[in-house]
């Protein structure tokens, strides 16, 4: 397997969000909408590419005090 881990700082997200951050539309943050901003798309489209290559895609809390998204794809 090949592992790509991306990591930032604070702010985070509440441990609640993290097994719902991949899900088609969800958002974080109450005040991101279509007007302002974000269409909770994006995380969503990267898990079904991750999935339809074998991969494996997961969300945790960073040790940097942010986020951090763990994706595992297998080698060919």
């Amino acid at each position: 397997m090949a592992e790509l881990t991306i990591e930032d700082s604070s702010p985070g997200v509440a441990g609640l969000h993290l097994d719902k951050l991949f899900d088609h539309l969800y958002r974080v943050e109450a005040s991101r909408n279509r007007q302002t901003g974000g269409s909770g798309l994006g995380l969503a489209i990267c898990k079904q590419i991750v999935l339809a290559h074998q991969g494996e895609m997961k969300a945790s809390a960073s040790n940097l005090g942010g986020l951090k998204v763990t994706i595992l794809l297998p080698l060919a």
